[in-house]
């Protein structure tokens, strides 16, 4: 259709099965964490890279053991640090208490009440300091110390309402009612999400006196047992429901900060991995510049004459073939010039291989600061034989330049007392020059130039010859 926008979405076409169109939907209608978590299993069935998905060993994986272990510690920590800031009130109101219940009962019960309490407080101490102190904060132990101590002070209060007739006058009766409301009331408070802690203590501290009060003959004191039957059933579901909500909290604040150090060990963990890959690429960078470093050096070992640094013979060889291909193309000149020293066997008799290998090096100097064009090659040829190829290079030319080589050796002024030439190191040359035919073969150059090196020497050395290789009669070859 004209004018018509056309898409498609992957996994859905046109000719798709209208049961395949609905089970795509429903995966692009269903929830984002559920089609997160099937896009990485896809991931990880099909190999796709994420640095992401790998697992910080230094954060434990979570399950619902290890929730309920950390909520469990979140709620001994907090009913411990609410312990501890209520040991002096708990000491406080026993004392108080003590006051009010000197009225109704002997000394002696007195004193026994008093040093049961002081007791389950000192008991109740001593845990506060060794679960400060312990390095495991989850162990069950502590949740029965705790239920054993606020039992014990529960049997205590509660105690109160059975080793005492209830007073006649009703101010007095309203005064141990709301004590022990009071106190119990701030106990199941005090715990704050281990509900189960404060009935510990609430049930033992208000069963007794409740029971009095419902089973009295006095309709009064029936009707306060009722209220405070009611009241406390009230108080106590606003208690179970806060601490319910509360604890999903701690749960979901448990799991937000585990996703949270799980976030932070993969940050490291990608900081680190980065930090590795950057180390890593840095180290195979420089051992690739090592590499070429050495792949390099290899290479002009393998091209350059190790004394005097000159291109060796495979190298000319190689030169040759290529200029000689071009010269035959452009129809071009090409000449090669070689140098030969004269009794140069002489020499490194009379004065020893370092003094000829240094010989060599100076003579090696000095041609090629003669040869300076950009496409000149200067060789070593043989031990004491250079070779200097010049392309597009005619035969005056080249004779200039040998004869230039001739004349800086001899300048050089090297003592040679073993020669029959001079007394002076000196080099004889031989020049060809050629313009290459199809008939014509590379080492035709190097043979004519080669046969004119034999004639300078026929010709008393220390000279320069030509010779055009074509010309080359063949007993001259």
């Amino acid at each position: 259709m004209p004018g018509a926008m056309l898409c498609s979405v992957p996994g859905l076409s046109h000719n798709s099965q209208p049961s395949d169109r609905q089970a795509t939907e429903r995966r692009l209608n269903q929830p984002a964490p559920q089609a997160l978590r099937n896009w990485g299993l896809h991931k990880r069935a099909t190999g796709f890279p994420d640095a992401m998905t790998a697992p910080d060993p230094n954060v434990p994986e979570m399950d619902s053991a290890a929730v309920s272990r950390l909520v469990r510690k979140r709620q001994f920590d907090l009913a411990f640090d609410n312990a501890r800031c209520g040991l002096l009130p708990l000491f406080l109101s026993v004392c108080c208490y003590a006051v009010l219940l000197g009225n109704f009962v002997s000394s002696a019960v007195l004193a026994t009440w008093l040093s049961v309490m002081f007791a389950a407080i000192g008991v109740r101490g001593a845990a506060l300091l060794a679960y400060a102190r312990a390095p495991d904060k989850t162990h069950r132990r502590w949740i029965y110390w705790q239920v054993g101590t606020l039992s014990v002070l529960g049997l205590a209060y509660g105690s109160t309402a059975l080793l005492t007739a209830l007073p006649s006058q009703a101010w007095q009766t309203a005064v141990i009612n709301l004590w022990l409301g009071g106190i119990t009331v701030a106990v199941l408070l005090g715990q704050g999400i281990a509900c189960h802690l404060g009935l510990a203590f609430a049930i033992p501290a208000l069963v007794p006196l409740l029971i009095r009060l419902l089973i009295s003959a006095d309709p009064i004191l029936a009707v306060l047992g009722t209220g405070n039957l009611l009241f406390y059933t009230y108080v106590f579901s606003v208690i179970a429901r806060t601490q319910a909500h509360m604890l999903h909290e701690v749960k979901n604040r448990v799991q937000s900060d585990w996703l949270a150090d799980r976030l932070e060990g993969q940050r490291r963990h990608g900081e680190q991995l980065v930090e590795t890959l950057t180390r890593e690429v840095a180290r195979r960078k420089r051992a690739q510049e090592a590499l070429r470093h050495a792949r390099n050096a290899a290479r002009e070992q393998s091209e350059l004459d190790h004394l005097t640094g000159l291109a060796n013979y495979r190298i000319f060889e190689r030169t040759l073939t290529r200029e000689w291909t071009r010269a035959q193309r452009d129809r071009r000149p090409l000449s090669v010039i070689l140098c030969d020293i004269d009794r140069f066997r002489i020499y490194n008799d009379r004065y020893g291989h370092h003094a000829g290998d240094r010989c060599l090096m100076r003579l090696a100097g000095v041609i090629n600061a003669v040869a300076v064009r950009p496409g000149d090659l200067v060789a070593r040829y043989g031990g004491e034989e250079f070779a200097v190829l010049l392309p597009e290079t005619n035969e005056y030319a080249a004779l200039n330049l040998a004869e230039s080589i001739r004349t800086k050796v001899y300048e050089l002024t090297i003592l040679h007392g073993g020669s029959d030439v001079e007394r002076i190191v000196t080099a004889s040359c031989g020049v060809a020059t050629i313009i290459p035919e199809a008939d014509n073969r590379e080492h035709d150059l190097v043979e004519a130039a080669a046969l004119a090196l034999r004639r300078a020497k026929q010709a008393g050395r220390n000279c320069v010859f030509t010779l055009y290789g074509a010309q080359a009669t063949p007993d001259e070859a």
